[in-house]
């Protein structure tokens, strides 16, 4: 049975975990909850802790800094606002647990190992276009603990298969993508000089190849991942007799979150440009109205004068005087 850590400070999140049931059924302990870092930590110095899932408030930021630390492979999921959302998300984890936990291997169980396989796993989930929204990418980075972000540029390659009926493919490789893939993974290798690779056959026409900094600070040389892609292509070619043709599009992209900032931010600078050139018209507009009224008073001051003599009330030579001036302001 595994065990889960609950981190929150919020009432209704406490209520949320107490009202779900069928804890047994998806191989869980009913969890255990905590509303303070001193208190979560203490916690996991008394009992082991498979899965964690903490409030997004800042006072809980400390205790991602020492997981980042002290446990990298911690999965943390994210708390949802529902309790059928938070049975989808439990499910979730519940799947990722039993895959890293699952005894398929002669070799001595390796927490890295495992958790690397779940990442790569997920990234070929990216690569292929299945994660939805940056916000359901955002989640299920932090439950799966990856070390890429969403608002660091990286370089993507797209390389073509060959046609289906191609010897190479109907004869060595028709048991299926998977070994194709690792093959490519072979040759590419999980890191080269400063970037992080991930491969994946995304369908049976395309390959694509993920470079990521490896130091984010350092940032990604293009001319650096597409030469290392080039050379990889021409080994593969050599060793394999697998003929990739590189796309014209091995590009440089930034992930969404990094382009939906860029956009807030451009956006933000706009508000303020727009706020004042409507300030300035308004400004402008009532200079020009009261200098046209300010006018036509002053030309009329006998007659309204007569007006006035004639009887009319006040309201009635202000009418005569602020007609022209309304027709103006409406047009």
């Amino acid at each position: 049975m595994y065990r889960l850590l609950i981190v929150t400070g919020k009432q209704e999140v406490q209520e949320l975990f107490a009202s779900l049931q069928g804890w047994d059924a998806l191989g869980f302990k009913p969890p255990r909850l905590r509303d303070s870092v001193e208190a979560a930590l203490e916690c996991m110095r008394k009992h082991h802790i498979d899965a964690m899932a903490i409030d997004d408030a800042p006072a809980f930021e400390p205790l991602y800094a020492y997981l980042e630390e002290n446990a990298p492979n911690l999965p943390i999921f994210p708390i949802e606002k529902t309790a059928e959302d938070q049975q989808r998300v439990m499910r979730e984890v519940s799947s990722l647990l039993s895959r890293l936990h699952a005894d398929d291997s002669n070799d001595l169980y390796d927490e890295d190992y495992r958790m690397l396989q779940q990442q790569e796993r997920w990234i070929r989930k990216v690569l292929c276009g299945l994660v939805p929204t940056v916000e359901e990418m955002r989640k299920q980075m932090r439950l799966y603990r990856v070390r890429e972000r969403l608002d660091v540029p990286c370089v993507l390659g797209r390389l073509e298969l060959p046609p289906a009926d191609d010897v190479f493919l109907s004869e060595r490789w028709h048991y299926g993508s998977e070994r194709l893939e690792t093959a490519l993974r072979n040759f590419f290798g999980h890191t080269h000089d400063h970037m992080v690779l991930h491969v994946a056959v995304v369908s049976p026409q395309e390959v694509r190849v993920l470079c990521y900094p490896r130091s984010e600070a350092d940032g990604l040389s293009e001319n650096a991942a597409y030469d290392y892609i080039q050379e990889t292509v021409e080994q593969i070619a050599n060793y394999l007799g697998l003929e990739l043709s590189q796309g014209a599009d091995v590009a440089s992209v930034s992930m969404n979150a990094d382009m939906q900032s860029r956009v807030d931010n451009m956006m933000q600078s706009l508000d303020y440009i727009v706020i004042l050139v409507i300030f300035c018209a308004g400004a402008l507009a009532f200079i020009v109205m009261y200098n046209l009224t300010n006018i036509n008073i002053t030309e009329r001051l006998r007659e309204i004068a007569t007006l006035k003599v004639l009887g009319f009330y006040p309201m009635e030579s202000a009418a005569y005087v602020f007609r022209e001036g309304l027709a103006l302001t409406a047009i």
